[in-house]
């Protein structure tokens, strides 16, 4: 077997990009929930649509460097703040970034 050394694609998105391509799912159970109603919280009820949901589906909403909220692919505990799913699943061959203050003004 052959082993390559191809690292994942990184991509960068606007809110806008991100919302067109994937097409996230408003919260059923909050209405005003955070990032404009698309945000599960952590615990439960939320969680456990989060934990029913296909895993290239599931993003994670965290804090990330220099105090920015970034929203990536996949189910992630450290820094998480919440999550938010998608109707169209990520590439599992690409690894993800959405800013969130691309997101109106960045307030929740």
């Amino acid at each position: 077997m052959k082993l390559t050394n191809k690292a994942a694609q990184h991509i960068i998105l606007t809110w806008e990009k991100f919302e067109a391509q994937f097409k996230p799912i408003k919260n059923p159970i909050n209405e005003d929930a955070a990032l404009g109603g698309f945000m599960f919280e952590t615990y439960e009820p939320e969680v456990t649509i989060v934990k029913s949901t296909d895993p290239l589906k599931i993003w994670t909403y965290g804090d990330g460097d220099d105090n920015c909220s970034l929203i990536s692919e996949g189910w992630h505990y450290v820094n998480r703040l919440g999550y938010v799913l998608t109707e169209v699943p990520f590439d599992p061959n690409c690894t993800y970034e959405i800013d969130y203050q691309e997101y109106g003004d960045g307030e929740e």
